[in-house]
């Protein structure tokens, strides 16, 4: 698939990224109770929260692993154990972390039970493929 996303670095780290329009429909779909400032407020982390994450662990997401079932694997949580916290089924969180597109609010359930940033479980396109 070619890379829509336009990034805007500061200090050589992406900032900010700016997808078509269509994607940013396609991913807000659905949530028009939910303002841009509320979403952000709702996946924001700080660098703490970064940090806390083992190098081994950054290095297998970075190798292409699924971040969400390698983050899920640290935690050691179940699937069952984290789609219910999160709020889904178990068999969509499976298909999730075998590269199933899902919802920003998802998504941002899915971070905020595994601690992380939501970025870290996102790419340029959407969540990350398993």
């Amino acid at each position: 698939m070619k890379n829509r996303v336009q990034t805007i670095d500061r200090d050589g780290k992406p900032e900010y990224a700016v997808i078509p329009w269509a994607d940013y429909l396609r991913l807000t779909a659905g949530e028009d109770e939910m303002s841009d400032e509320v979403l952000y407020a709702r996946a924001k982390y700080t660098d703490e929260d970064l940090a806390a994450i083992p190098s081994e662990i950054a290095e297998r997401i970075f190798a292409g692993e699924s971040p969400i079932r390698v983050l899920r694997e640290w935690r050691r949580l179940k699937v069952k154990e984290l789609a219910n916290r999160a709020g889904i089924s178990p068999s969509y969180l499976s298909e999730i972390e075998h590269g199933k597109r899902a919802g920003v609010p998802t998504l941002i359930a899915i971070a905020r039970e595994l601690a992380v940033g939501i970025d870290l479980i996102v790419t340029d396109g959407g969540e990350r493929a398993g």
